[in-house]
């Protein structure tokens, strides 16, 4: 769980990234800035729940992808944890 945090001015990649079966970002900012080249915002490479409330999401003027996030499962699922 991510709650009140603030993510800025990453240089290259994800601001968030998480792999885990629940993700809950909430009260928190992501700012990629001025002169980031970041790529998503959040990735969710496992897929999963995602619960994102009440955070703001700024992209920045020169992104490797307009896009803010990812949630498609694009890498191994993980194994049952029950």
């Amino acid at each position: 769980m991510i709650d009140n945090s603030y993510f800025h001015d990453a240089n290259v990649g994800h601001e968030i990234k998480s792999r885990a079966l629940s993700t809950t970002i909430t009260n928190s900012r992501i700012i990629d800035g001025p002169a980031s080249i970041a790529s998503y915002s959040i990735d969710l490479p496992n897929g999963g729940v995602a619960r994102i409330s009440t955070t703001v999401i700024e992209k920045g003027r020169t992104p490797r992808t307009r896009r803010s996030f990812i949630l498609v499962g694009k890498a191994r699922p993980m194994p049952d944890r029950a």
